[in-house]
């Protein structure tokens, strides 16, 4: 992989961003974990998206066992002059989920993204929408 930056397999640096979007009914939720930094000769930008119960502790939420997806960041094509951050989660149920992720620039790197079509527990169904 091209990845400069966190040694993050090992999970033994904290995410620089964390975001959670809980189930429908709150059973789980999705973390995004968010890596950045590296500054102007090499920046590094990863993300990774578990699914955890939502009681769960942020060292929970950021065990590489617990992931469904990892990709370096990336963006949607702009429309309207809007750039949606990539990956976009939305909840169907609470044993369905849909990850709406971009290949802008990740297209060339493809040994830099991970996806898992069902969480760690295999009571949760991940599909997955490319856009570009």
């Amino acid at each position: 992989g091209l990845l400069a930056g966190p040694n993050i397999n090992r999970g033994e640096q904290k995410p620089d961003g964390v975001t959670h979007t809980l189930s429908p009914s709150g059973i789980y939720k999705v973390a995004l974990l968010n890596w950045a930094g590296g500054g102007g000769i090499s920046p590094y930008c990863y993300n990774r998206l578990t699914i955890v119960r939502s009681e769960a502790s942020i060292d929970e939420a950021l065990l590489k066992t617990n992931s469904i997806f990892e990709a370096e960041c990336d963006g949607f094509s702009p429309s309207n002059g809007i750039i949606r951050r990539s990956p976009e989660i939305k909840w169907e149920s609470d044993y369905k989920l849909k990850i709406i992720f971009s290949i802008h620039g990740t297209a060339l790197y493809p040994e830099t993204f991970k996806l898992r079509k069902q969480d760690a527990s295999g009571k949760i169904t991940v599909d997955y929408e490319v856009q570009r």
